[in-house]
């Protein structure tokens, strides 16, 4: 069985949560692959997916918090006299 962190890590950095759980994740993660090393546990190799799909889902996040910055701040319904602004 993996080291309960290792797997937690794995869980918040999937879930996402809007960037938390992938920073979540990305600390869960290098904090079991510590532990693992030091007790010995398994669990080396969950964590560090946990790890990987972190930073892939927070940049995802950022792309997605960006794209949704950019957008909001568009235009609304022609109150901007007509340019476009």
């Amino acid at each position: 069985m993996a080291s309960g962190a290792a797997v937690w890590s794995l869980i918040l950095a999937i879930l996402t949560l809007g960037g938390i759980g992938s920073l979540a994740g990305m600390i869960m993660g290098a904090a079991a692959r510590r532990r693992v090393a030091v007790t010995g546990e398994r669990g080396a190799t969950v964590a560090a997916a946990g790890i990987v799909v972190g930073v892939l889902t927070l940049l995802l996040a950022i792309g997605y918090w960006v794209f949704l910055g950019i957008h909001a701040s568009g235009s609304g319904g022609g109150s901007g006299g007509g340019y476009g602004y």
